[in-house]
C-alpha cells in the first residue's frame, strides 16, 4: 500500500502499520515463545527482520516519541535480552495509551494495546509487582486479548488466586471453560479456588478424578491437607478460649484425632512429593511436619523425614540446623547459645564461598554482632564482585543480598563511608536495576537531606517504573518536605502495585490514618472507611504485628468500643507488659464513662481497675500508670483515692498535671507554689505556674512567672511562650515592648510575623493584622494558628463569614479547643446555636479545656432558655468538678432560679462544705474568701426558698428551723453577718419583724470597723426589713458617733436610691471629709460623688452640677497627683468632658494619661475611643473600640451597653451603616430593663437614623 497523498492516505498508512506490526509480532514471539530450539545464526536473522520491521514502523509514523513506535522499540529491546530497557519503553507507550482509554469499561478492541498491556503482565509474572500484574492482565482482557491468548483468562484467575478472591476465581475459571473448555490448567486452579474458598468437598472430587500420582495432584492434596489442619488448629483454640476447662471432652477428642490424622497425611504426601517432584517441597513444610513429629513423640519419622530431604538438598542450613538439633539429648530444651553453636557449626560447613560469607552476615547480624557482620558481608561482596556476575544467577542474588544487610548496617550506624563503598558496588553491578538511584536515596534519607532524595527516586523510578518500594519511599520522603498531597499519592501507587506486601500496607494504613487524625471532625464517611479498610488490609498481611492490632482496636474504638476492647484485652494477654496493659485500660475506661448499661459499664470499670493494679504492680512509679489510674478514680468519682495515689507517688509534677488537666486550676497552683517556695529553679514549674495564670487571666502572675521563666532558662521558645501568654490574657503593652526586643535578638525568627499580626490585632488594627496574616499564610499555607488568627481578625471586623471559613480551615488543619471556641463565638453572632452548641460540647471534655468553653456553652443554654439542657450541663460539669466550689455556686444559683430549692441546698452545702474544708487544711477559716461565703449565702436562701409562703399548699417550716440549726453553728463564725441577715429573712416570712430588726442591726454589729463591709450588710437590712428601719438605724448611729462612715456611706446609698441627690450630696461630703486627704477612699468617695452630680445633672440639666463634678475630680488630681486611684480619676474626667462636650482637646490629654497608666484596662480603652471620637480622630478611635472589645471578651466579663454604643457610632461616623446598625442593636440588648429611658431613646433613634 502507498502513503501518497488522497482520500485513502490514512487506510494506506494504517495498512502498513499492521502489515509491520504483525511482522514485528511474528518475529518477537519466535524469539521470546520459540516453539523449537532456536540455533543462534537463525535468533540473528529473526532479530534482524524484527529490527527491519521496527524501523519501518517509525518511518511510517514518522516520530520517535509516538506510542505504537516506543512499544515496538520496547518489544524490540526484550527480544534483545535487555529486560530493563524494555520495562521502561513499554510502560512509557501503556501509560500514554491508557490515559486515553475510557475512564469504565466497555473499551473497544484494540489489539496492539491487548499486546502491550499482556507483555507487561507476563514480564511482571513473578515478581512482587502483582498490584501492576492485575491492572495489566485486566488492561488486556479490557482491549480483547483473550481472542489470540484465551489462556489470559487463566493468567487472571492466577492473580485473583494470590489476591485470595476465591469465588471471582471460580467465576472466572466457569466463563473461561464455558467459552474454551476444560483444560488441565483450568482444572488446577479449579481446586486451588475450592480449597481457599474452604469447599473442601469440591476439592476432593476433583482431585478425585486426576492420577494419585501425578506431581500436581499430590502438591494440591498437600496444600488442601495443610488448609484444614490449620483450620481445625483454629477450631480447637477458639473451643478452648470459649469453654470452660474439661466440657465437651468429647468433641474435643475427636478433633484432636482429626488432626493427628490431617497431620500424618500431611507427612506422607511430603514423602511422596520427594521422590518425584522434590524441587516442588518447601523446607518449611518439611519443619513444620518434624515439628509435628516431635510434638507427638516420634522423633525416628522425623530424623528419617530430614534424612531423606538432605539426600535431595544437602546444603540445606536450616534443616542441617533442625537435624543437628534433633540429635541432642533433649531437642525441646535448647539453650540460645547451644542453638547458635549448631548454627555456627552447619554454616560453616557451606562449600561456596559467597554463599557462606553471607549466610555467616546474616547469622552475625541477628545476634547483634555488627562487627562480625560487617566483615563477613565486606567480604562476600569482595569475593562475588571479582568474577563475572550473571543477572538473577545465585551469586547475583546472594550479591544483592550482602549488599542489602551491609547498606542497612551502615545506615543504622550512621556509617556514612561503608554506605558510599556499598553504593559504588550496587551502582557498578547495577544491583537494583536503577544504577544504584535507590540506594543513593535511601542513603540521602537518612542523612536527612530530602531534597536530594526525592531528585534520587524520581530518577530510579525513570529506570524502574514499576517499583512499589520505590513509590514508598518517595512517599515518605514527600511527607517529610510537606508535600502531603503528593506523599499520599505515591502510598496509594505502591499499594495498587503490591497490594499484598505487608510493609508497604503497613505504611499505607499509618499515613492514611494520619490524614485522618490531621482532618479531625472533617473527615469524610468514606476517609473513615478506606482507613479501616487498609487496617484490616495491613493486619492480614502482618497478622504478628501487635502494634498494627493497637492501632486498628484505637480506630475501631469510637463505633466499636466494646469489640476494640475485646482486641486490646488479647494484645494484653499476647504481651502482657505495662504499655499493653494501661492502653487495655485507658481504653476500658473510656468506654465505661460513655456506656448507658449499667452492668456493662461495671464490667467495663472492672477491666480498667484491674489493669491499672496490674500496671501497678508492674512498676509503681511509672508516670503514665499514675496519671491514668488516678483518671479511673475520678471517672469513678473516687476523688479522694486519686488524690491519694498521686499523693503517695511525690511525683508533684503528675499531681499538679493531673489537676490542670482536669480543670481544677487552683490545686494546680497550690501544689506548683510549694515547689516554688522552695526556691526551685525547675524551668517545669514556672512553665506549669504560667499555664494555671494563664487559665484564670491573672495578668500579675503571668507577668511575674513568665519573667522568672526566661531569666531561669533564657530561650528562644521561653521567650515566645512569654509574648504569647501576654497576648492571651491582654498585656498587649507589655508584648508589644517583648517582642520589639526579641526581633531585635532574633531578626530571622520565622514565627515573629505571626506574632506581629497577632499584636496588630490586639491593638485594634484589624486591617493591618489581616494583612500581615494574609502574609504569613502566602509562605506557610497550611498553618493552623495562622487561620485561626485570621479567623479570629475576621471575627472582630465583622465579617462572620469569613471568620467561620477560616477558622474551619484551622480546624482542618488542626483540631484544637481553641479554635472549636473561637468558631462556636463566630456562629454565635451569626446566629446559628446548633453549630456553637456542636462545637463547645465536642471540646468541652478535652484535657485542659480552657473554663471559657464551659462558660460560653452555659451563656448560650440561658440565652436561650434550654432548662433541661443546662440541668445536664450542670450535671456533667459537676461529675468532672465535684468539688469545684465555682460551678457547685452556679448550679445552685440556676437551681434557685428555677425553683428547684432542694437541689440549690444540697449543691450549695457542697460548695460551702468544700471551701470550709480547704481553709481548715491550709490552716484557718479565710471569711474573705467570696466563693465560700457566696456558698453559705446561697445554702441559707435556698432552705429560705424551700421553705414555700406561710399559708400555701408548699409551706415547709421545718426548712426556716433548718435555718435556725444553721444560724446556731455559725453565729460567732466569720460567716456570722450572713448567718444573722438570713436569720432575719426566715423571721420576716414567718412575721417577726422586730426580731428580723434586731439581727439585722446585730449583722452590722458584727461588721465592726469596715466600713465598705458594713456598708454591704446596711444594704442587704434594706432589702429585708425596708428603708426606714435602715435609716433609723443610720440616724440613731450618727446620733451618737456623726462620723461613722458604715452610716454616711448607708445614707448616702439610700438618699441614692431614693433619687434624692442633694441629701446624697451632703453624706457623700461627709464621706470625703472623714477619709482624710491622702486616704485611697477619698478618691472612691470623690468618684461615688461625680456619678450623683452626673445623675443629678441629668435629672435637672442644672450646669452647676456638671461644674461641681469636674472641678471635684480635677481638684482632686491636684492634690493627689500620684495616687494609685488616680487612673479612674482621669479616666472619669475626660469620659465627663467629652461626653458633654467640654474641652475636648483637655478631656483628650486626661484620657492618654490615664491609658498610659492602664494600657490593658478596658473600661480605659473604651473612654479614650470614645473622646478620639469627639475630638474627630475616628479612624484612631475605631481601632481603640477594636482593642476594648477584645480585652472585654478576655476578661470574660459582659461587655457594657455604651461600648456598644461607642461602636455604633465610630462606625456610623465612618459610614458602615450596617455595622454601626448591628452595634447599637447589641447596644439595646445588653443594657436591657437597666438602660434609662433616655438612653434606650437615643440609641433607637440612632438606628432609625441609619437604617435604609
Amino acid at each position: 500500500a502507498q502513503d501518497s497523498p488522497g482520500p485513502r492516505q490514512r487506510a494506506n498508512i494504517n495498512n502498513r502499520f499492521m502489515l509491520y506490526a504483525l511482522l514485528a509480532n511474528c518475529y518477537t514471539e519466535q524469539i521470546l515463545e520459540p516453539s523449537v530450539q532456536q540455533t543462534a545464526q537463525k535468533t540473528q536473522t529473526l532479530l534482524s527482520g524484527a529490527e527491519q520491521a521496527v524501523h519501518e514502523i517509525e518511518q511510517i509514523f514518522g516520530s520517535a516519541e509516538e506510542p505504537l513506535v516506543v512499544k515496538w522499540k520496547g518489544m524490540l529491546e526484550l527480544a534483545k535480552g535487555s529486560r530493563q530497557a524494555a520495562v521502561i519503553q513499554l510502560y512509557q507507550a501503556y501509560e500514554q495509551l491508557k490515559a486515553i482509554k475510557p475512564p469504565e469499561p466497555p473499551w473497544p478492541e484494540d489489539p496492539e494495546f491487548a499486546q502491550l498491556a499482556y507483555t507487561l503482565a507476563k514480564i511482571f509474572k513473578d515478581t512482587s509487582e502483582i498490584g501492576a500484574v492485575n491492572e495489566f492482565l485486566i488492561s488486556a482482557l479490557y482491549s480483547g486479548i483473550s481472542g489470540v491468548k484465551p489462556e489470559s483468562r487463566l493468567d487472571y484467575v492466577d492473580v485473583v488466586i494470590k489476591y485470595g478472591r476465591w469465588s471471582d476465581a471460580i467465576q472466572n475459571i466457569n466463563a473461561y471453560e464455558e467459552y474454551i473448555g476444560s483444560s488441565r490448567r483450568s482444572r488446577d486452579l479449579r481446586i486451588k479456588a475450592y480449597i481457599g474458598a474452604k469447599q473442601f468437598d469440591d476439592a476432593e472430587k476433583e482431585l478425585a478424578q486426576r492420577p494419585a500420582n501425578d506431581p500436581e495432584t499430590i502438591k494440591l492434596s498437600l496444600v488442601l491437607t495443610q488448609v484444614k489442619i490449620r483450620q481445625i488448629k483454629l477450631a480447637i483454640s477458639q473451643k478452648q478460649r470459649q469453654e470452660p476447662a474439661g466440657s465437651q471432652a468429647d468433641t474435643g477428642q475427636f478433633m484432636t484425632r482429626e488432626l493427628n490424622d490431617l497431620m500424618q497425611l500431611e507427612a506422607e504426601l511430603l514423602e511422596r512429593l520427594l521422590s518425584i517432584e522434590p524441587n516442588s517441597v518447601q523446607q518449611a513444610s518439611i519443619i513444620n511436619v518434624c515439628r509435628n513429629f516431635m510434638a507427638r513423640g516420634q522423633a525416628n519419622q522425623a530424623v528419617r523425614l530430614i534424612d531423606r530431604f538432605l539426600q535431595k538438598f544437602p546444603d540445606s542450613p536450616a534443616i542441617l540446623v533442625f537435624k543437628q538439633i534433633l540429635s541432642e539429648p533433649d531437642p525441646t530444651n535448647i539453650s540460645q547459645q547451644r542453638r547458635r553453636q549448631i548454627e555456627e557449626q552447619v554454616l560453616s560447613r557451606i562449600a561456596d564461598p559467597v554463599r557462606r560469607k553471607v549466610q555467616f552476615g546474616i547469622f552475625y547480624y541477628r545476634y547483634n554482632e555488627p562487627e562480625k557482620a560487617t566483615i563477613q558481608l565486606k567480604e562476600a561482596l569482595e569475593t562475588g564482585t571479582s568474577q563475572k556476575l550473571i543477572p538473577e544467577g545465585d551469586a547475583f542474588e546472594q550479591i544483592k543480598l550482602a549488599a542489602d544487610y551491609l547498606f542497612e548496617m551502615a545506615l543504622e550506624t550512621k556509617n556514612w563511608d561503608l554506605a558510599e563503598q556499598v553504593m559504588k558496588i550496587v551502582r557498578s553491578e547495577n544491583l537494583d536495576d536503577c544504577q544504584g538511584q535507590d540506594f543513593a536515596a535511601r542513603l540521602a534519607v537518612a542523612k536527612g537531606d530530602f531534597k536530594d532524595a526525592l531528585v534520587r527516586i524520581n530518577e530510579c523510578l525513570k529506570q524502574k517504573p514499576v517499583f512499589s518500594r520505590a513509590y514508598m519511599l518517595r512517599s515518605s520522603i514527600n511527607a517529610a518536605l510537606g508535600n502531603e498531597h503528593a506523599s499520599m499519592e505515591d502510598i496509594r501507587s505502591a499499594a495498587s502495585l503490591n497490594p499484598l506486601d505487608g510493609v508497604i500496607a503497613k505504611a499505607s494504613a499509618s499515613s492514611l490514618y494520619r490524614r485522618n487524625q490531621k482532618l479531625g471532625g472533617n473527615v469524610s464517611a468514606a476517609q473513615v472507611a478506606e482507613v479501616r479498610d487498609a487496617l484490616e488490609r495491613a493486619i492480614a498481611l502482618n497478622p504478628s504485628d501487635l502494634m498494627l492490632l493497637g492501632l486498628y482496636a484505637d480506630y475501631i474504638a469510637p463505633t466499636e468500643p466494646l469489640r476494640a476492647v475485646a482486641i486490646r484485652q488479647d494484645l494484653q494477654k499476647a504481651n502482657p507488659g505495662i504499655e499493653n496493659t494501661l492502653l487495655l485500660g485507658k481504653l476500658a475506661m473510656e468506654v465505661a464513662v460513655k456506656e448507658a448499661n449499667p452492668q456493662s459499664k461495671e464490667a467495663l470499670f472492672a477491666i480498667a481497675g484491674s489493669a491499672f493494679e496490674q500496671a501497678k504492680q508492674m512498676n509503681p512509679n511509672d508516670k503514665r500508670m499514675l496519671y491514668y489510674y488516678a483518671e479511673y478514680f475520678r471517672a469513678r468519682g473516687q476523688t479522694e483515692e486519686a488524690k491519694k495515689l498521686l499523693a503517695e507517688s511525690h511525683e508533684e509534677k503528675l499531681l499538679w498535671d493531673h489537676y490542670f488537666q482536669a480543670g481544677q486550676y487552683e490545686d494546680a497552683r497550690r501544689i506548683l507554689e510549694q515547689s516554688y517556695k522552695s526556691g526551685t529553679k525547675d524551668s517545669g514549674v514556672f512553665k506549669g505556674l504560667l499555664l494555671v495564670a494563664e487559665q484564670t487571666s491573672d495578668k500579675d502572675a503571668v507577668k511575674k512567672y513568665s519573667e522568672e521563666l526566661v531569666a531561669v532558662e533564657n530561650t528562644v521558645e521561653n521567650n515566645l511562650a512569654q509574648i504569647q501568654a501576654f497576648l492571651r490574657v491582654g498585656l498587649v503593652k507589655e508584648a508589644e515592648y517583648k517582642l520589639q526586643s526579641f526581633k531585635e535578638k532574633y531578626p530571622n525568627e520565622p514565627r515573629m510575623l505571626l506574632l506581629q499580626a497577632w499584636l496588630l490585632m490586639r491593638q485594634g488594627q484589624l486591617d493591618k493584622a489581616l494583612e500581615k496574616a494574609n502574609e504569613n499564610l502566602q509562605s506557610n499555607p497550611d498553618n493552623p494558628a495562622t487561620w485561626r488568627l485570621k479567623g479570629e481578625i475576621n471575627f472582630f471586623r465583622g465579617d462572620y463569614d469569613n471568620s467561620i471559613s477560616d477558622l474551619r480551615k484551622s480546624k482542618l488543619l488542626s483540631d484544637e479547643p481553641a479554635t472549636r471556641i473561637s468558631l462556636a463565638k463566630a456562629f454565635l453572632q451569626t446566629e446559628r446555636y446548633e453549630d456553637a452548641i456542636t462545637e463547645l460540647k465536642n471540646v468541652i471534655n478535652a484535657p485542659g479545656t480552657p473554663l471559657e468553653a464551659m462558660s460560653l456553652l452555659e451563656y448560650i443554654y440561658m440565652r436561650l432558655e434550654r432548662k433541661q439542657a443546662l440541668e445536664r450541663f450542670y450535671e456533667e460539669i459537676l461529675a468532672k468538678f465535684p468539688d469545684s466550689a465555682q460551678w457547685l455556686n452556679r448550679a445552685g444559683a440556676f437551681a434557685v432560679k428555677t425553683g428547684g430549692f432542694d437541689r440549690a441546698e444540697q449543691l450549695f452545702k457542697r460548695a460551702f462544705l468544700a471551701r470550709r474544708e480547704l481553709h481548715l487544711g491550709q490552716g484557718g477559716i479565710n471569711g474573705k474568701d467570696v466563693l465560700y461565703s457566696t456558698a453559705f449565702d446561697g445554702y441559707l436562701n435556698a432552705m429560705i426558698g424551700g421553705a414555700g409562703t406561710p399559708g400555701t399548699a408548699n409551706w415547709n417550716p421545718a426548712k426556716l428551723n433548718k435555718v435556725f440549726e444553721e444560724y446556731e453553728k455559725y453565729k460567732d463564725d466569720a460567716l456570722a453577718p450572713i448567718a444573722y441577715l438570713r436569720m432575719a429573712q426566715a423571721k420576716m416570712i414567718l412575721g417577726d419583724k422586730t426580731a428580723a430588726v434586731e439581727l439585722c442591726r446585730a449583722a452590722v454589729d458584727m461588721a465592726g470597723d469596715d466600713e465598705m463591709f458594713a456598708s454591704d450588710v446596711l444594704l442587704r437590712m434594706y432589702l429585708i426589713v425596708g428603708g426606714p428601719e435602715v435609716s433609723n438605724y443610720c440616724s440613731k448611729k450618727l446620733e451618737t458617733n456623726p462620723d461613722s462612715l458604715a452610716a454616711n456611706i448607708t445614707m448616702f446609698n439610700l438618699a441614692k436610691i431614693n433619687r434624692q441627690y442633694d441629701k446624697a450630696i451632703d453624706y457623700i461630703d461627709r464621706c470625703i471629709r472623714l477619709a482624710g486627704p491622702d486616704s485611697l477612699r477619698r478618691v472612691d468617695y470623690t468618684l461615688k460623688k461625680g456619678d450623683i452630680l452626673i445623675l443629678a445633672y441629668e435629672e435637672t440639666s442644672d450646669k452647676n452640677y456638671l461644674k461641681t463634678a469636674i472641678a471635684d475630680y480635677e481638684s482632686l488630681l491636684a492634690k493627689m497627683p500620684n495616687n494609685t486611684g488616680v487612673t479612674t480619676v482621669l479616666n472619669n474626667l475626660a469620659y465627663l468632658l467629652a461626653e458633654n462636650d467640654e474641652r475636648l482637646p483637655e478631656a483628650l490629654k486626661y484620657a492618654e494619661r490615664a491609658l498610659d497608666n492602664k494600657p490593658n484596662n478596658p473600661v480605659v480603652l473604651d473612654t479614650y475611643a470614645y473622646v478620639l471620637l469627639k475630638n474627630g480622630k475616628v479612624s484612631e478611635a475605631d481601632e481603640y473600640l477594636a482593642a476594648t472589645l477584645q480585652h472585654y471578651g478576655q476578661d470574660k466579663t459582659s461587655i457594657p451597653a455604651d461600648v456598644y454604643e461607642h461602636k455604633g457610632m465610630i462606625k456610623e461616623k465612618l459610614g458602615a451603616k450596617s455595622e454601626a446598625i448591628a452595634a447599637y442593636k447589641q447596644a439595646l440588648e445588653a443594657g436591657g430593663d437597666r438602660l434609662s429611658q433616655k438612653a434606650g431613646q437615643r440609641i433607637e433613634n440612632a438606628i432609625r437614623r441609619i437604617s435604609p
